[in-house]
């Protein structure tokens, strides 16, 4: 029988591994994809192999993530497995055993299946953030056009969008479904100082902010200084059910060391059942922003209504490329 669950396999009895899955890719599988995760971790004994157990795990399971860094046969073996019973799956590496233990090349016959290459954790959180969906789930490109509100906003293509001080851009049409938002943000603060900001706003209107229809999602990327500590910067997702009324649903703090030099960072934003989730590479080992969708539905936001998205710059020069734009269907 089919369950709601997600499995990780890799090397027993690894400790940096069974970590890994344990403290990094656990919750952000349960987060983006609202499945429990599970392995056999906790079944393992050295001396008694116990694969009608793992093959029953596998079974049941609606995706299987597959750490290859160490070429261990039993791991292969259960890859094997999943393989034959068409599982959604997801391999990952890390980026030394890709170069040396596999020469850039994995095994032959898994050369043709998605494999994330990874150098840090961080790197693995986006990554395995942007893929989540696309294997779980059907998904295809939307082709986004743009309009600016005011001059301070140019659109150079369908995928680079500049926002040269205070102003926004919308997209033309909704997104009419869930949806995966991932870009690369390059930021220059003005000469004359200030905080870098940009912000990303999701809402049933394209019109300007002062005549956008609210119900209103607003997600300030990781620019903003903490009040009571001034050496930290922190994210917020806000909501606007008026356009006075505001609730700060949750925020996190990021350290950084300096403002004030030039930014390039990536985000993913995940606009899916069961959970809205936040990704920045500037997060290093802070916790994503992740928000329940029935706490939104609760609050006001209509989530499965069509979503214009906006971008601002208040007071950076930004550009906004390779912007990606999936919508998912469930």
């Amino acid at each position: 029988m089919l369950k709601n669950q997600c499995m990780g396999v890799y090397q027993f009895p690894s400790k940096s591994e069974a970590n890994r899955f344990h403290d990094l890719i656990r919750p952000i599988v349960e987060t983006h994809t609202g499945l429990n995760y599970v392995d056999a971790l906790s079944y393992y004994e050295a001396e008694r192999p116990k694969m009608d157990l793992i093959y029953r795990l596998i079974e049941e399971s609606m995706l299987i993530i597959i750490d290859i860094t160490l070429e261990n046969a039993n791991v292969f073996t259960e890859l094997g497995i999943a393989y034959s019973l068409r599982k959604p799956l997801i391999l990952i590496c890390e980026e030394s055993a890709f170069q040396t233990k596999w020469q850039s090349h994995p095994p032959f016959d898994i050369q043709g299946r998605e494999l994330i290459v990874f150098s840090n954790e961080d790197d693995l959180k986006i990554k395995l953030g942007q893929n989540l969906l696309d294997a779980l789930y059907k998904s295809s490109e939307s082709t986004m056009s743009w309009i600016p509100t005011n001059a301070n906003g140019q659109v150079r293509s369908a995928s680079e969008l500049i926002l040269t001080g205070a102003g926004v851009i919308w997209s033309a049409l909704p997104i009419h479904r869930t949806f995966v938002l991932n870009a690369e943000i390059e930021a220059k603060p003005k000469e004359i100082g200030g905080i870098p900001d940009f912000r990303i706003y999701l809402t049933t209107g394209m019109e300007s902010l002062a005549k956008a229809k609210y119900p209103l999602l607003m997600i300030i990327c990781p620019w903003e200084y903490r009040e009571i500590d001034k050496l930290s910067i922190e994210s917020h997702i806000d909501f606007f059910s008026t356009e006075k009324d505001g609730n700060r649903i949750v925020q996190a703090p990021v350290k950084k060391d300096d403002l004030f030099q030039n930014l390039s960072f990536r985000i993913s934003l995940l606009f899916s059942y069961p959970n809205l989730v936040f990704e920045s590479s500037l997060f290093e080992k802070v916790d994503r922003l992740c928000v329940s969708m029935e706490h939104l539905r609760l609050l006001g936001y209509p989530y499965q209504l069509n979503q214009h998205i906006g971008f601002e710059s208040p007071n950076a020069n930004v550009t906004i490329k390779k912007i990606r734009i999936k919508e998912v269907t469930l």
